[in-house]
């Protein structure tokens, strides 16, 4: 298979996310199993990471849906911690990838968290981002990933998709990209990546 491209997920492949440390900086009654299921479902969160919502539109939904007691600002703070910070061996594997190829990342985030990214990595890294709220759509919808086809101009075959979820995975394999599921294995990524190019 001739492989063209690299298309990257960023949470859970190139950032490690600790969703647990942001649970534990809200002021929320929820147990952590909890408020993880009731904002991973909502229909705020998908407005959130479709950028229809605003930061602090958000933070409202949440008060309610979570029964948050804390100021914006203090908010702000703790959804912010789930980023840990690059995954080990990460930067290496992209420089190394972008010598010989093109990188990109199709990733589903929020303006919270997207300016976070880019302070603690070098979005250089990448020849493009595709990110869900500039996009005002989300993975595992269809329309993203025909988006990214558009944008590139290459056939869905041409490209390996890296990500941590099984939906997103799943769609990429029903249009016919080459996939690879992954958490936060560096190694993993660099063996395959190999076998299709011999890096």
């Amino acid at each position: 298979m001739n492989i063209k491209l690299v298309l990257f997920d960023l949470g859970g492949v190139v950032f490690k996310l600790d969703w647990k440390a942001t649970y534990e900086t809200l002021n929320c009654p929820l147990s952590f199993e909890e408020a993880l299921s009731v904002i991973g479902q909502s229909k705020a969160l998908d407005d959130f990471e479709k950028g229809l919502i605003s930061p602090f539109q958000f933070y409202e939904e949440l008060k309610s849906l979570i029964q948050l007691e804390m100021n914006y600002e203090s908010f702000i703070n703790a959804w912010n911690k789930v980023i840990e910070g690059p995954v080990d061996g990460i930067e290496a594997l992209l420089a190394e990838c972008k010598e010989k190829f093109p990188i990109m990342a199709l990733t589903n985030t929020n303006i919270i968290h997207y300016e976070k990214l880019w302070n603690i990595l070098d979005h250089n890294y990448f020849d493009n981002v595709f990110a869900s709220h500039l996009m005002n759509k989300r993975k595992p919808n269809e329309d993203i990933y025909l988006e990214v086809l558009e944008h590139t101009g290459l056939l869905s075959k041409e490209i390996l998709f890296i990500d941590d979820t099984i939906p997103n995975i799943q769609t990429a394999r029903d249009l016919s990209f080459e996939t690879l599921l992954n958490f936060n294995n560096t190694q993993e990524i660099r063996n395959k990546i190999k076998s299709y190019l011999a890096l």
